[in-house]
């Protein structure tokens, strides 16, 4: 607008005036404003005179683009192979080729933390003597934009990891003991191995709703050692109405206090199932599958025992699992997980860093007056947040501070989920402020008073939901089915 206005002298003083006071908004990247001003200038700060070497890495060979301290393109992007000879002569090559008088301690590696690609690498310059740096492949991504191409290329996203780490975007790398290594190797197996069985007993109830899909009805979980024995033997309802519930009442007693009322049951739902039909050999075949899955499932859970009883082994030799298991509702298999997706807790001194590293912190959608849905983003461990959530579901029932939260917000908007999270915050507060204490968990008398004043108003929202639900359900049994037929069409 002002150079519009020409040469007049009153715009361009203007036009001065104004570059002077917003010099600072218009150089300013938008992200530091959603970050630590102090922590991210400190980071800029350690590496401003280094040269800054940023590596996409890949599974055959890694690119490299190199930027002097002032941000300028040094030499032409280059590949290195993932190998002895690679890492050992095609880098050492190049860097004596582009940087052939700058030392070690001023050359900054810069590495996108892509799967598990990256890990090699950065091991492997941290132990020549580097310096070395990761950065997050959404801080990449977002990079990418500003070079004002619609093009992805190998080249241009070694420079994208440079430039992001050089704006102080960036984690130092660090090597941790062998016990926490373990430990997080352990976890991240605990967790495919929870998959892998969830997946397994999936496919158990699929095959088996297929020819006997009432037997549901009476099954709350199909890993139980008495259903995996009883659909070891029978498949169809043919075979469950011939069961004699007698003898294998002295079988099943063993492991089901409830065998003798299960079996009659499945024997007389069995009687009007409308599963398909199955010949001799198909009956065999299917057999033969329904075996399969029970024994993987068998196997699986097994192997979580062992690997749940190893975690747990290797987390009591940690200065924090006494601390973590005083808290009531946190069980030996949760602490040791936690332990071992966080490292190291005493690196964390607020708890929101433990929150953003789960995904859990929230992410506003505000502008001017209007205030939009608040929903967490997500992005970050997965295994951390599902474990936070599995932990808050626990804790809500023994834990004052985290019950009281709980319930605040069930009486103000009854969203459980949303609740629970807000639970987890006040958790993760009661585990940041005892880590630095060194000190186990305690009740507090105040909380315990306040916690039964607000028990009593939800006991009071609850009886209004029962009988609410109570009122629907007695309308609805009312209701013909004629009328039903009509409120569905």
């Amino acid at each position: 607008r002002f150079l519009s206005l020409g040469h007049n002298k009153s715009a361009l003083s203007l036009l001065r005036i104004f570059c002077k006071i917003n010099s600072k908004n218009l150089f300013t990247n938008p992200r530091s404003q959603s970050m630590n001003t102090k922590a991210l200038s400190a980071k800029r700060h350690t590496i401003k005179d280094s040269f800054i070497i940023g590596i996409d890495p890949a599974k055959a060979a890694n690119q490299a683009y190199i930027l002097s301290p002032d941000g300028e393109t040094v030499g032409k992007s280059f590949k290195f192979k993932n190998n002895f000879k690679g890492f050992n002569t095609d880098l050492k090559y190049n860097l004596s080729k582009y940087l052939p008088d700058v030392p070690a301690h001023k050359i900054v590696f810069s590495i996108e933390t892509s799967l598990n690609l990256w890990q090699k690498t950065a091991y492997f310059l941290h132990s020549q003597g580097y310096k070395v740096v990761t950065t997050s492949p959404l801080a990449t991504s977002r990079e990418r934009p500003k070079m004002n191409s619609f093009s992805r290329t190998d080249p241009r996203d070694a420079y994208s990891v440079a430039n992001v780490a050089k704006n102080g975007y960036y984690n130092d790398y660090k090597l941790f003991d062998e016990n926490s290594n373990a430990m997080h190797s352990l976890t991240i197996n605990y967790d495919k191995l929870r998959e892998d069985l969830t997946a397994s007993i999936q496919r158990l109830r699929d095959e088996v709703e297929k020819f006997f899909p009432e037997i549901s009805s009476q099954i709350s979980h199909y890993d139980s050692e008495t259903i995996l024995y009883l659909l070891s033997k029978y498949l169809t309802p043919g075979e469950f109405r011939n069961i004699n519930v007698d003898e294998e009442e002295k079988t099943v007693k063993a492991i089901s206090y409830q065998s003798y009322r299960l079996l009659l049951k499945i024997k007389s739902i069995a009687k009007e199932s409308i599963g398909l039909p199955l010949s001799p050999l198909e009956l065999e075949i299917h057999k033969m599958i329904v075996s399969s899955h029970i024994q993987q499932i068998k196997l699986l859970k097994q192997l979580l025992k062992q690997t749940e009883a190893k975690l747990v082994e290797l987390a009591k030799k940690t200065p924090h699992f006494k601390i973590l298991t005083s808290i009531k509702g946190l069980s030996e298999n949760g602490a040791s997980r936690l332990i071992a997706e966080l490292r190291d807790l005493s690196w964390f001194d607020n708890h929101r860093k433990i929150e953003a590293m789960a995904g859990l912190n929230l992410r506003l959608n505000d502008s001017g007056k209007q205030s939009g849905n608040r929903v967490i983003s997500r992005i970050g461990n997965k295994r951390l947040r599902r474990l936070l959530y599995t932990i808050g579901e626990q804790i809500i029932r023994h834990i004052p501070e985290a019950r009281i939260r709980f319930i605040k917000r069930q009486l103000k908007n009854g969203r459980y989920k949303k609740d629970i999270i807000a639970a987890i915050s006040v958790l993760l507060k009661i585990i940041v402020s005892l880590i630095k204490g060194n000190r186990i968990y305690e009740f507090r008398e105040q909380k315990i008073e306040e916690l039964q004043m607000w028990e009593e108003k939800y006991q009071e929202l609850e009886k209004v939901k029962k009988k609410k639900a109570n009122q629907k359900r007695s309308r609805l049994n009312q209701i013909s089915m004629e009328e039903l037929i009509a409120l569905a069409g």
